[in-house]
């Protein structure tokens, strides 16, 4: 079988050597999930590459994308009061991406770690959350509205504060996120917008706008276990030249959880060119 597939990929090859190089890029690039003028920014100057054989081409594209991608690493590890805060849509991995974090954080990091949940609108989340504080001793508070938020971080003393949002597919709970926010004087907050690896380019890229406030400072990349076509996702960070922090491959806490890496993110988004 492992044989025949690639005789299959030699005839395809040769089979595409024929058609124009506009084409044959444009065909790598809608096959790992970019579209429209993102695709087409990252197809420009592919004419010489596009001489060669399929796998040049792909090399080049690879080379292309990465001089655009750019990763933040270690953020739980670095020293100091970090507050960090978890936004997107419904059902994409929130919540169990700060469960990784925190259980990074404590057990790895041996940094003390406080959650503060916004979620009060999704069934369960708070009880879910106060299983898995009491599981893993870690500090958890409810805070409903900014009042709440202020309140306990003015009392808190743990090294990283992870904050949970709803995702209600409006805007209503960031701007509830932006009040808690807002007179922040002693922590920078960071904003990771999380993204499942299987979204489509224009849900992306909606994503980003739909999520602009407070502004993301960075992506997490979740469920990449679930697809091989990653570069509509991709559409959120190079669209806006936001790093990527995270990346989650699966549901295990906190095995499933890695630094984002440049070589790692292409990796993924053309699997076949480890």
């Amino acid at each position: 079988m492992g044989r025949e597939i690639v005789q299959l990929r030699l005839m395809l090859d040769e089979l595409s050597q024929g058609r124009p190089a506009k084409d044959r890029t444009r065909a790598l690039l809608t096959a790992a999930g970019f579209e429209g003028a993102l695709a087409r920014s990252l197809g420009t100057g592919a004419s010489r590459a596009a001489r060669g054989s399929s796998l040049e081409l792909k090399h080049w594209l690879r080379e292309r994308v990465g001089e655009k991608l750019s990763c933040r690493s270690g953020l739980v590890e670095a020293p100091g009061r970090r507050l960090i805060a978890c936004v997107g849509p419904s059902g994409v991995g929130k919540t169990t991406t700060l469960a990784k974090l925190a259980a990074r954080a404590k057990l790895s990091c041996k940094r003390s770690v406080r959650v503060l949940s916004l979620d009060t609108f999704r069934v369960g989340a708070v009880e879910q959350w106060r299983r898995y504080a009491d599981l893993s001793g870690l500090s958890f508070e409810v805070t409903p509205n900014a009042g709440a938020f202020h309140r306990v971080l003015h009392s808190a003393t743990e090294d990283l504060l992870l904050v949970d949002t709803a995702g209600r597919g409006t805007a209503q709970d960031d701007t509830s996120l932006d009040a808690c926010l807002r007179g922040l004087r002693d922590l920078k907050p960071e904003i990771f917008l999380v993204l499942p690896a299987w979204l489509r380019a224009r849900d992306a890229e909606r994503a980003v706008e739909q999520y602009a406030t407070p502004a993301a400072t960075g992506v997490v990349i979740t469920k990449l276990d679930e697809t091989d076509q990653v570069g509509g996702v991709m559409h959120a960070p190079l669209g806006r030249e936001l790093p990527i922090t995270y990346l989650c491959d699966g549901a295990r806490v906190p095995e499933d959880i890695h630094d984002a890496a440049i070589d790692r993110v292409l990796d993924a988004i053309f699997p076949e060119q480890a």
